[in-house]
């Protein structure tokens, strides 16, 4: 009864991380690059014949401009990567912090001049 809940499990997590990387624009072999795997691992996971761990799920994450929990949480839609709001949490995720403080620093004082 277990494994077929985790055979269950791994394949609706392979479909969504499937969806979310075609909504995204990118390729099975750029992504497995990004990840730092081959692309037949990944293959096998988006199918849900493996699992992955956590360490390579968070860089496919940070390549795809997504949460951990976007790619993890299969009991909720995954996020419209077409709308605005959605493009810039992506552009956010994929800054480096020290890139975010130069973005905050601007945003901040441009708030200023405005006021």
């Amino acid at each position: 009864m277990g494994k077929a809940r985790d055979a269950e499990l791994l394949k609706k997590l392979g479909n969504r991380f499937s969806a979310i990387r075609r909504a995204a624009g990118k390729t099975q072999e750029e992504t497995a690059e990004a990840m730092l795997i081959q692309s037949t691992s990944l293959s096998r996971w988006e199918r849900g014949h493996t699992g992955l761990s956590l360490p390579v799920l968070q860089r496919a994450a940070d390549f795809l401009g997504v949460g951990l929990g976007d790619l993890l949480d299969v009991s909720r839609e995954f996020p419209d990567m077409t709308t605005k709001e959605e493009y810039l949490i992506r552009v956010w995720r994929s800054l480096t912090a020290r890139q975010q403080e130069i973005a905050l620093s601007v945003m901040e004082e441009m708030d200023r001049r405005a006021s």
